[in-house]
């Protein structure tokens, strides 16, 4: 793999430093090839898994209203208090930024899903032997 990847890179600066471009196209096509190989036969040694959907919950919904909300009140807030996201320290009027309201909703917002932690309850899957989940229905 780092074989492939380091002819790869010797292509690219023969190509573009050197400006020969056969010799440059030859290192490109040996590293992506070499690369190409190594992913292959490092897939091939890979042990399978099965997917395994997790269904939808409450909180998951909950947390995906938070974060749609959180990223539209920092949209918002951006477009109508344009310096609400960045800070300028000169000329030094006050050593704190001005507290754009929305923003620190917004932020506030995305601690929502910590207070829906804790762990979930496993699948019945995970709890099964490889004979009982490899064997035909």
């Amino acid at each position: 793999m780092i074989g492939g990847l380091a002819a790869l890179l010797i292509g690219l600066l023969w190509r573009f430093a050197q400006g020969d471009a056969r010799v440059g196209t030859a290192w490109l096509l040996a590293g992506f090839v070499l690369t190409m190989l190594a992913l292959y036969t490092q897939g091939r040694c890979a042990r399978r898994t099965f997917y395994r959907r997790e269904p939808w919950q409450q909180r998951d919904t909950v947390l995906t209203l938070a974060s749609a909300a959180a990223l539209a009140l920092a949209i918002l807030s951006q477009r109508h208090l344009p310096g609400s996201l960045a800070y300028y320290p000169y000329p030094p009027f006050s050593p704190w930024p001005r507290l754009a309201w929305p923003l620190a909703l917004a932020i506030g917002l995305l601690a929502v899903p910590a207070t829906l932690w804790h762990q979930r309850e496993p699948h019945a899957a995970h709890l099964q032997s490889a004979e009982q989940r490899d064997a035909p229905i």
